[in-house]
């Protein structure tokens, strides 16, 4: 079967590969000029709002944004100068939300004419808006927040349920996707290693910007609860969050800390597994399993650390979240986790899913709380180059390179 779906997905890579050639060839100048402000059209799958929040709200408050149209399949927060498009519920019906939700943005496209055409993740949204971006002159944006998985290998380690069926590295899907890539008129990612993966793939380095989502420094403080947990994790319960991990740590650290507290903040596929999983291990009674939560500083101001296990990440707007609130955060070293996380000053980056080296850290800090104290201002200090305000900046320098762009 792996077989078949290679087969299939190689062959329509290059059908949309020569495609958008062919598009980009036709339209390789551009009759836009620059202005004051510019209207904005994007798409994207969301599992929070929290999630919406924090890369919309930077981009709205930036002072050469006019209009955002942000079309989604799900109800989305209100947001200042962010205008909902959502499709046809008939539509959604038929052919489920995704698909709905790319026809939607190719009519919105072709009726607006929006000076910026952007898209959150690679697979399908940003396939689709590069594709747009050329056919009706627009600038392209390609948020990427998952970092280099959503290209390696032809994207079979995302969580897109059609490349994932590749079953393994794909390295003709996987030059197919760098070629999109090249092609948008903008790159956002969210660190250095994903800067420099794309450009030692020929993606031109003066297009990649380095930003973060934005957090609201109103919701995400240091304050002075009664501490219910040692550890939080806040994000989606599926494979790649490898919530797993965090439960053999739990389970690793009982012994020698027999009332040791755990918060999963969030939901997701496989959490009913995990709980079963816990049950298993012998440590129910240490994880609370609490859902999804509209005020999530309330719960990283009950905790002691905050902890990320993930097999894959960009930058974590969760680790961001907690650092900001003065959690010292130890996670997995993937992804562009570095950026905030400096071993043995703020927290700790773990190597290799070493469940023992994830324990003594974690002990570390729980024995001794001069030492949490320490970690945990030195990791708001770094978090707050996320807050909004900062990013909106940063949006600002990208629309002046377009303006710029746009002249030459």
């Amino acid at each position: 079967m792996e077989k078949l779906i290679g087969y299939i997905l190689r062959f329509a890579m290059r059908v949309y590969t020569n495609k958008l050639n062919r598009v980009a060839e036709r339209n390789n100048t551009t009759s836009r000029e620059k202005k004051d402000r510019y209207d904005i059209l994007i798409t994207g799958t969301f599992y929070s709002d929290q999630w919406i929040i924090s890369h919309l709200r930077p981009m709205s408050e930036s002072n050469r944004v006019g209009r955002i149209y942000m079309v989604a399949a799900t109800e989305l927060p209100e947001i200042d100068k962010v205008t909902p498009i959502y499709p046809n519920a008939r539509l959604q019906k038929i052919v489920g939300g995704t698909i709905a939700r790319l026809i939607t943005i190719s009519k919105v496209a072709k009726e607006k004419r929006p000076d910026v055409i952007a898209g959150f993740h690679l697979l399908l949204n940003g396939l689709l808006v590069v594709l747009l971006g050329k056919k009706y002159d627009c600038h392209s944006v390609y948020l990427c927040g998952g970092g280099p998985l959503e290209v390696l290998g032809g994207g079979y380690l995302t969580e897109n349920k059609i490349f994932k069926q590749l079953g393994k590295h794909d390295a003709v899907v996987e030059r197919a996707l760098i070629n999109a890539v090249s092609h948008f008129g903008s790159v956002v990612v969210r660190g250095t290693d994903a800067k420099h993966f794309f450009e030692e793939r020929g993606v031109k380095g003066d297009d990649i910007y380095i930003m973060s989502g934005g957090i609201d420094g109103a919701s995400y403080y240091p304050g002075e609860e009664e501490k219910r947990a040692d550890l939080i994790f806040v994000g989606r319960i599926s494979n790649i969050k490898r919530v797993d991990i965090l439960l053999q740590i739990v389970a690793k650290l009982k012994p020698d800390h027999l009332a040791i507290k755990a918060l999963i903040v969030g939901d997701g596929p496989d959490r009913e597994e995990m709980e079963q999983m816990a049950a298993s291990l012998g440590i129910s009674e240490n994880i609370d399993f609490v859902g999804w939560q509209t005020e999530v500083g309330d719960w990283y101001r009950q905790a002691r650390v905050f902890i990320l296990t993930s097999d894959s990440e960009g930058l974590s707007q969760s680790m961001i979240q907690a650092m900001m609130t003065g959690l010292p955060a130890v996670v997995s070293d993937v992804g562009d986790l570095s950026e905030l996380v400096e071993n043995d000053r703020n927290g700790f980056l773990i190597q290799n899913q070493d469940i023992d080296a994830y324990a003594s850290a974690i002990s570390g800090l729980l024995d001794d709380p001069d030492k949490l104290a320490t970690f945990g201002m030195a990791a708001k200090v770094v978090a707050d180059q996320c807050e909004v305000g900062e990013v909106a900046k940063k949006w600002n320098r990208v629309f002046a390179d377009l303006d710029n762009k746009l002249q030459g």
